[in-house]
């Protein structure tokens, strides 16, 4: 998502001219000078927004504590299914070069497996893929900064971007249950976290009027390992979770 960069359009126009008739002798035409050109007043601001989809990586786990009677331990990898995403975006351009950006998201993301070892006291040890059920909802921003290397300026039509920033990703994740051989094992616990994340981008707008664009955008996102879970039934810590993002863009310009 993203979008930030220098482009747009300046119009002028102006036509004029009298016809003055000498005298008879010295007969003569004469051109008046143009009226005042007409302008468009464009800002370097733009103002948008995005949505695509995050696909996220697996990450690390190892947790441990009571289920349903049960005390349980997992040392392995968690997966997930891709989800939706929503950002609002705005910019600032220094010149037709370089700009700075901020992003504010709605990520969504469910569970799809383990992968690794998981040991049930008095039931015995799994090793292997077993399914899980949860999810998480993410709100994260960032704080960019952003160059055009192709140079942009308010009369460009298309506009490669590349850029990165700081900020944060803020979750909300239930563990609803493990899918294990015959049966389900319910877990339902709840946690919310807040931890560093960084991002890269890269993309491409392109002006569709004087004011509006429309781009394309790919997103690395990495954030830093949290915890998971409920201390008082089960909880452990996950690995750094690393998310692609594919998104759409619409930005307008003030």
């Amino acid at each position: 998502m993203v979008g930030a960069r220098s482009s747009g359009v300046l119009m002028a126009a102006a036509i004029g001219g009298t016809v003055i008739l000498g005298t008879a002798i010295h007969p003569s035409i004469s051109l008046a000078q143009p009226a005042n050109a007409a302008t468009v007043d464009l800002g370097p601001w733009l103002v948008g927004v995005s949505s695509g989809a995050v696909f996220p990586l697996a990450t690390s786990f190892s947790g441990k504590g009571n289920i349903s009677g049960l005390n349980v331990s997992a040392h392995g990898n968690l997966t997930f299914k891709p989800g939706p995403t929503v950002v609002g975006v705005a910019s600032y351009e220094f010149n037709d070069y370089v700009a700075a950006a901020g992003q504010f998201g709605y990520a969504s993301t469910k569970f799809d497996s383990f992968r690794g070892a998981l040991s049930l006291v008095g039931v015995g040890n799994l090793n292997g893929r077993v399914g899980v059920s949860g999810k998480s909802d993410i709100f994260y921003g960032f704080l960019d900064g952003v160059i055009t290397p192709l140079g942009g300026g308010r009369t460009a039509r298309f506009v490669p971007l590349l850029g990165g920033g700081l900020g944060f990703a803020s979750s909300s994740t239930t563990f609803n249950s493990v899918r294990l051989p015959g049966f389900t094992l319910p877990v339902g616990v709840t946690s919310r976290d807040t931890n560093l994340a960084v991002v890269g981008f890269a993309g491409a707008d392109y002006r569709i009027s004087e004011r509006a664009y429309i781009g394309l955008a790919y997103q690395f996102v990495r954030v830093n390992g949290g915890t998971l879970g409920n201390p008082n039934q089960f909880s452990g810590k996950t690995g750094a979770l690393r998310v692609n993002i594919i998104s759409a863009l619409f930005e307008y310009r003030f």
